[in-house]
Order: C-alpha cells, then structure tokens, then sequence
C-alpha cells in the first residue's frame, strides 16, 4: 500500500484508470475518493490509532480499495451507453421538425435564463471580490476569500444541475465538501489564531483554501459564471430581436391592421431599395417570411444550445 504517499497521488491513480468515461462521472468518483480519504485520514489521526498520517493514509486507502476496484465499481454501475444510431429523417423533418421537437424549446428556455442567472452570478462576484480585496488587509478577508471561495463551486454545481435538466448534458451530481464533520472543530481552532499568520499557514484551514487555489476548476467556474452575464445578454437581445421581428411580419395579415403595416413597411423597404414590398400584395405574403425566420430562430437555438452546453462542460467539469 506503500505506492501512495498521498491522496493527490491515489486520486491520478484513479483518474488513469477511469479514463475514458464521461468527465462528468469521473469528476464525481475523484471528488468521493477525495473527501473519503481525507476524512478517514482525520478520523484516524484523531483517534490515536495510528501514529502518522502515513499509516493513516494507507488504512484509509485500505478501507477504501484501490483505484482499479473503484473505477471497476463505477464502470459497472454507471448505465451502459446503447450506440446512438441517427434516425433517417426527411429533409422535410430535418427543418419543420424543431417544432415538434421538446428539447427545441427547453434549449430556448435555457439559453434566455443566462440573462437573469448571469446578472445574479456579476452581482455577487464582482461586490464580493472588491469587498475582499479591501477587506484582506485587516485579516478579516481571509476568512471572507476562503467562503467566497467555496461559493464559487457551489455556484458552478447549482449551474451544472440546471444545464443537466435543460440540456440533458451530464454533470457532476455530488456537490463538492471542502470542509469536512471531522475537521470543522480543527478549521475552528485555526481560524481563532488568524492573527498568528505562521501559525495559520500550517493549519489544515490554510492547506485547504491552497488546495483550492490549485484546482483549476476554481478559474474555469469562475470565468463560465462571470461569462455567463454577456452571454446572457447577447441571447436575450438576439431572441427578444428576432421573435419580434416573427411577429411583426406574421401580423400583418389581419385586415384591420393592413393600411397601417402597409404605410409603415412601404418606408421600411424603400432604405433597401425595395419599396415594392409595402404594397398590399407583398404585404400578404409576410407571414410566409415571418414563419421562415421563426424557424431559422428555432434552429439557431439549438444549435447555440449546444455550443453554450460543450463550453459548460469544458469550464465546469474538467480538473
């Protein structure tokens, strides 16, 4: 048992050995291997049982099992993928179809929720690192950086679970506990002696906030979360745009409105050099055009949908 030295050192064993799986699943297995660990570790080391954390570690592991019978146990209960075979569908299909198709409009959905998600996401991450940044100086940030911290991943697995449910992508399920039963009481004692810096920067609060500070998924979330508020706001407009713009020409055809749409569109087309397409009869035929553009809307969602759901993927769930 002696070829882990550490739990960083076990954790690549099992990642080498799940390789190949779904990011997602393997992201949840190293984040249980982790938290496992490192808590039998503690328990172990408070117990008395062993006399360093070397042997700690290595009956941690022991109970644990290697990493070649965990990921032959996550290989076996994560459901098989049957092989995705593409339906024939007529080139009629392939372009009426989205209206019919139930993923088109949660695509649609999620893609308009970036707006009011990313203006809560900017709202609290840019107070919250001025308010630290300020604040660090008198020590008092310390302990404000490390929860501002653990938000962020919070944030990033609350914002996994919503892409799961709209996008069907897989994402992490377990949220991610830095701070573990066993070593709250110890985190406690440490941040009490904050004002002892040297002392501080050998207590298990601080080897958890470099922990942090070295997973890269903190800057990858951090990046997505704060990307997400012009993003956000590039899909409203566009959608918000291009739906009126449906309606305005889908409109038309009610008789009431003909004279009025006729006199406006007849200005609108002139700019182009195709004033003849304000008169009445080319103003029947709006509807038509309307119903084009709605459908490219619809395809232009799921295509951005799925651009929008890899880049989740990418930033939220690769270490």
């Amino acid at each position: 048992m002696n070829e882990y030295e550490s739990v960083k050192q076990y954790l690549k064993s099992l990642e080498k050995a799940l390789k190949g799986l779904d990011p997602a699943l393997i992201a949840d297995a190293l984040d249980d291997a982790e938290e496992h660990l490192e808590l039998a570790t503690e328990e172990y080391i408070k117990s008395g049982k062993f006399e360093s954390s070397q042997e700690a570690l290595e009956a941690a592991i022991k109970e644990y099992g290697l990493p070649s019978d965990i990921a032959e146990e996550y290989m076996r209960l994560e459901p098989e993928k049957e092989p995705i075979v593409p339906k024939k569908r007529s080139l009629l299909y392939q372009i009426f179809g989205v209206y019919v198709e139930r993923q088109t409009y949660l695509n649609l959905i999620y893609l308009l929720l970036q707006f009011p998600l990313g203006l809560i996401y900017f709202l609290y991450i840019v107070p919250a690192v001025l308010v630290i940044l300020v604040l660090f100086i008198t020590l008092v940030g310390i302990p404000l950086g490390i929860l501002f911290l653990l938000s962020i991943f919070g944030l990033s697995w609350f914002h996994g679970r919503i892409s799961e449910a709209f996008l069907g992508i897989r994402m992490p399920q377990k949220r991610r506990k830095f701070i573990t039963g066993a070593s709250q009481e110890r985190m406690r004692n440490s941040m009490k002696d904050v004002t002892d810096f040297g002392r501080f920067t050998s207590s298990p609060t601080w080897q958890k906030t470099e922990s942090i500070l070295k997973d890269v998924r903190l800057y990858t979330s951090t990046a997505y979360l704060f990307l997400t508020f012009p993003l956000g706001i590039i899909y409203f407009v566009v959608f918000v745009a291009l739906f009126s713009s449906t309606a305005s020409l889908i409109v038309p055809p009610i008789d009431v409105f003909q004279p009025l749409l006729t006199e406006l569109f007849e200005g609108t087309w002139a700019h182009f050099g195709l004033a003849q397409f304000g008169t009445t009869s080319y103003t029947n035929t709006y509807p038509i055009f309307g119903f084009i553009l709605l459908t490219g809307t619809l395809h232009l969602s799921n295509m951005l949908a799925r651009l929008h759901g890899r880049m989740t993927k990418a930033l939220l769930v690769k270490r």
